[in-house]
């Protein structure tokens, strides 16, 4: 049975020139290991994160929770999450002063720029599938790291209930 949230044949582009099967895409997903503070409910409630602090985070755990079970659903689609690195925005511009302070002097060693940033997101897309493992999770620059997920990003009933909320959610589309 074909889910509403995800089906292949009706998500996944074939463009012109590059046909290929299904089983030969490779799915990424952007997940900042800011996923470690998120947390999300998906038992009957359409409640958004109010604060903005934890809506990033609650939405990189959702990134990893969905590819990990689109991994598991579909496993001939090769599906991984990538962290894309703590890259120089201006994501840190708007936040008070004690919060810019605080995000700098924690990640100064870390950060790059914004075309280092593409790296690992682009080594996913192109890399060969025999290099990939479905539903791993990727530090930069192609680093498995499913290891370093705490244990709400691991939690296989949560990225089945996330999965279920979404098909409901996505239902009349």
């Amino acid at each position: 049975m074909s889910s509403p949230a995800f089906n292949p044949d009706k998500h996944i582009p074939h463009l012109p020139g590059k046909e290929r099967p299904v089983s030969e895409h490779n799915q990424s997903f952007n997940s900042p290991s800011t996923h470690r503070r998120g947390s999300i409910s998906v038992v009957g409630t359409r409640k958004a994160q109010r604060r903005y602090s934890l809506q990033i985070p609650s939405s990189k755990l959702a990134n990893i929770l969905y590819a990990r079970e689109l991994a598991r659903r579909y496993p001939a689609i090769t599906t991984v999450s990538v962290h894309p690195g703590v890259v120089r925005t201006g994501l840190v511009e708007n936040l008070g002063w004690a919060n810019r302070w605080f995000i700098y002097t924690a990640t100064i060693v870390q950060t790059m720029t914004l075309e280092e940033g593409t790296y690992n997101q682009l080594w996913a897309a192109t890399t060969s599938k025999d290099r990939l493992e479905t539903g791993q999770f990727y530090l930069p620059v192609g680093v498995p790291s499913n290891s370093d997920l705490n244990t709400t990003a691991q939690d296989g009933t949560l990225a089945g209930q996330l999965w279920e909320w979404m098909d409901k959610a996505l239902e009349g589309y």
